[in-house]
């Protein structure tokens, strides 16, 4: 994935368009973002995007190439795209740890580099308010228990994925954490890399 990440491999008008939706000024799409997205974002009176940083604007980019297009799409629905795996349960298991995997890192960089902020939309009357889109289903994998989200925190953006606590020989086994931490170091690389292609594309100027 690193080595594709090259301006040849992007239509230009791919860029312009997560330019768009990444800019201030503008309303945020309607059902299309996560609620995790949501709460990370700061709205104008008018119910569009202000403030719109750096890495708010890495966030909306993350979640829509990592999450909906690579994670859900091209690794737990690739057997829509090849119905040979659903007579291999062993494979589906095996999609479903590695979608998990690369799931929690994500949460975990953007969390750690994006805050929440509260009460974001308190000051909009309720039909200007953005509202987030549900869940994607792991479907067709083994189903589990889904807690419910505590108070505070963020809903899964896939649900059926298994969470950190259930996955402890990947990140608490202390001979995995060199794997671990260049996984995520590559996430971070990608998510730079991806947003200075597009600022290279699409110039804009500095977001305060």
């Amino acid at each position: 994935m690193v080595s594709e990440t090259k301006a040849t491999n992007f239509p230009k008008p791919f860029f312009e368009f997560l330019s768009r939706i990444t800019s201030n000024g503008v309303p945020a799409l309607p059902n299309y973002l996560f609620e995790f997205e949501l709460n990370r974002l700061v709205f104008t009176n008018f119910s569009t995007l202000k403030e719109m940083t750096d890495i708010r604007r890495k966030m909306i980019i993350t979640c829509f190439i990592l999450v909906r297009a690579l994670l859900y799409t091209n690794i737990l629905r690739v057997y829509e795209v090849n119905p040979s795996y659903n007579s291999k349960p062993n494979v589906k298991t095996m999609l479903l740890t590695m979608g998990s995997i690369i799931s929690v890192m994500i949460r975990d960089y953007l969390r750690l580099n994006m805050h929440m902020v509260p009460n974001n939309q308190v000051h909009l009357p309720v039909e200007l308010k953005a509202k987030a889109r549900g869940a994607y289903k792991a479907e067709d994998v083994p189903t589990f228990n889904i807690p419910k989200t505590k108070k505070g925190e963020d809903p899964e953006w896939i649900e059926g994925l298994f969470s950190k606590e259930m996955m402890p020989s990947v990140f608490e086994d202390q001979s995995q954490k060199p794997a671990v931490e260049k996984l995520k170091a590559l996430i971070e690389y990608w998510a730079d890399s991806i947003f200075k292609l597009m600022e290279e594309a699409v110039p804009t100027q500095k977001k305060k």
